[in-house]
């Protein structure tokens, strides 16, 4: 949440939030539970989930 918030990718522009806290919890667990050799992989979806443009 800190590294979102810091990088203004936690909230759209007009302040509303970009994920709920529940779907920020289940990325989490998502990336923590993959195997090592599919983290990078995991990675990149969440950022794409959670892109500027989206």
């Amino acid at each position: 949440m800190w590294f979102l918030d810091r990088n203004r990718c936690l909230c759209h522009p007009d302040g509303s939030r970009r994920l709920a806290d529940n779907a920020l919890v289940a990325l989490t667990l998502l990336i923590a539970e993959s195997k090592p050799e599919d983290k990078a992989t995991m990675v990149t979806l969440v950022v794409n989930l959670i892109n500027q443009d989206n």
